[in-house]
């Protein structure tokens, strides 16, 4: 399973539901990379502190070769299941979604690569605008 990549969403209003991609995170055996938005400059996150927090967290997790999260077993960046225990701390308005597998062979040399490029396909960094907004 190589090439795993999670996406990090962030809902501004739980009730309604409607998360907005934030960043991700990239998976190969022994390397994570990673790529969020710059919470300062975007329009749709009510609180830039907290969401700095989060982003900071996350990226501490994937910077680390062993992380231990909560009571479960430490897992190394070498495991398949290192994105699910970083996946295992999301909550509230911060979500780790499964992004899927990348189809091109993700190597520790390419890494930051692949993740630039998810990076720039799936997450934005404009407010999409409400048709009455125009």
């Amino acid at each position: 399973m190589n090439g795993r990549f999670l996406l990090a969403k962030y809902v501004s209003d739980l009730e309604r539901g409607e998360p907005r991609n934030i960043g991700v995170l990239v998976w190969t055996k022994g390397a994570v990379s990673y790529r969020f938005v710059d919470p300062h400059k975007v329009d749709y996150v009510a609180d830039v502190e907290n969401c700095e927090q989060w982003i900071e967290y996350w990226q501490d997790l994937a910077s680390q070769k062993k992380i231990q999260v909560f009571s479960d077993r430490p897992v190394t960046n070498r495991s398949s299941r290192f994105l699910d225990a970083i996946q295992k701390t999301q909550k509230g308005n911060y979500l780790l979604g499964s992004g899927g597998h990348v189809f091109d062979e993700v190597t520790v040399d390419n890494i930051d690569d692949v993740a630039a490029f998810l990076f720039d396909r799936m997450v934005s960094t404009k407010k999409v605008h409400d048709v009455n907004d125009r």
